[in-house]
């Protein structure tokens, strides 16, 4: 195969991969807004909606796109290239936390800030997803094996804790 076919493969199936997270993350949204009871006509379940429609959409960027692809998706030339591959997803791995505050790493937790408790839950809608990509009934396992790196406010670990609940008893 050439290798501008190779390229072309390998960014469909990206697209494709990020087409499914954002689909699950949209499930996912649905389950975390059950588990939580959040009230549909509140101006959190609005703005988490709001969030969660535009799911991760630096990643179309110039600055993220090609860079996780070469990554995740590589071909047999970026095979080749691992270094400058690494240094090229580390960069936009920076730049997807900046653009994306639903990363533990972003959010920054004011009390009473409706932000971060979107950003909060928008957290969760995403490890949920990821959960449900891997075949898994909750995010529990992520969390129990990286919570030592994260400072979480009380309410969020206490929200995790019940969707992960939630979905092991219904999903």
């Amino acid at each position: 195969m050439s290798d501008f076919l190779e390229t072309v493969q390998k960014n469909r199936e990206y697209l494709d991969y990020l087409e499914k997270h954002y689909n699950y993350v949209q499930k996912a949204f649905l389950i975390v807004s059950k588990a939580l009871d959040l009230d549909k006509d509140g101006e959190l379940y609005q703005n988490l909606r709001n969030q969660v429609s535009c799911h991760d959409m630096s990643k179309l960027s110039d600055k993220e796109f090609v860079q996780y692809r070469r990554k995740f998706f590589p071909t047999s030339a970026d095979k080749e290239l691992s270094m400058v591959v690494e240094h090229g997803f580390g960069l936009a791995w920076d730049n997807h936390k900046k653009s994306n505050p639903h990363h533990f790493e972003s959010i920054k937790f004011e009390p009473k800030d409706i932000n971060a408790q979107v950003n909060g839950l928008h957290m969760i809608c995403d490890w949920v997803a990821m959960s449900l990509s891997f075949g898994e009934n909750s995010p529990r396992g992520y969390f129990e094996k990286n919570k030592h790196k994260m400072t979480l406010p009380f309410w969020l670990t206490s929200s995790v804790y019940t969707v992960c609940e939630f979905m092991e008893k219904n999903v």
